[in-house]
């Protein structure tokens, strides 16, 4: 609950949020207090030329390896996900500093400068 409360707490409102429960595969014992939280939106931003995509032998869509996001294209966001790579999560600076005050437990966030592609 303390993140999402904490993003709350800051006025992200493009999350929307549904409980869950966490059963265990052995003992069957069910945790609550979870939640799923869906960030919704996708912002292309990726600064290509400053960025390195790795080609997959596939033809698919490269992996990054590093990027960089273009400000300009993602200002007025706080929290959304790269439309280039949606499995990441962007944060603003401003929304990061805020978190990072809080005191929340099992939260990690990287700036995207030491982002290696893992």
């Amino acid at each position: 609950d303390d993140l999402r409360d904490a993003m709350t707490r800051f006025g992200v409102d493009n999350i929307d949020y549904f409980p869950v429960e966490l059963e265990h595969p052995v003992t069957r014992v069910v945790e609550t207090g979870y939640w799923l939280a869906n960030i919704l939106g996708l912002v292309r931003c990726l600064d290509t030329a400053r960025s390195t995509i790795v080609p997959r032998p596939s033809g698919a869509r490269g992996r990054l390896a590093s990027f960089h996001i273009d400000p300009v294209l993602a200002a007025g966001f706080d929290v959304f996900r790269l439309a280039e790579q949606p499995t990441l999560i962007i944060l603003s600076q401003p929304l990061r500093t805020f978190l990072m005050a809080e005191p929340l437990a099992g939260v990690r966030m990287r700036h995207t400068r030491v982002y290696n592609g893992r």
